[in-house]
């Protein structure tokens, strides 16, 4: 397995996620990633749950996308620098070079060296 930036944040968040109430595993597909309630942290957290998929949160590369590009918009660095990401290889996404490239230069002007290092 190659790690990449975005995999090694999901790693992380594993922990974080296994510990989530059913409660809110329950109502995850009610939630939108617009809700103004949900900070662009906790957007790109459910993104990157649903990209890597676990116990509770079963994967699905499309919602991802939805849930990650949300919080791009929003200015999330992580966040664009995964979607510039899953557009070059294609994940959850059509592969698009040029968004890839967009969203990977949005994060480097934010200080995303990992995505400055893709970007190339």
């Amino acid at each position: 397995m190659r790690w990449t930036p975005w995999l090694l944040v999901a790693a992380m968040l594993r922990c974080c996620v296994q510990q989530l109430s059913e409660e809110f595993i329950a109502a995850l597909p009610m939630l939108w990633p617009s809700h103004p309630a949900l900070s662009p942290e906790e957007v790109f957290q459910v993104g990157v749950s649903y990209f890597a998929g676990f116990p509770n949160i079963p994967q699905n590369l499309t919602m991802a996308a939805e849930w990650i590009q949300e919080a791009a918009r929003r200015g999330h660095d992580d966040a664009q620098g995964v979607l510039g990401e899953m557009y070059l290889e294609g994940k959850g996404v059509e592969q698009d070079s040029f968004e890839a490239l967009r969203w990977l230069f949005r994060a480097a002007d934010q200080g995303n060296n990992d995505s400055l290092r893709l970007a190339r």
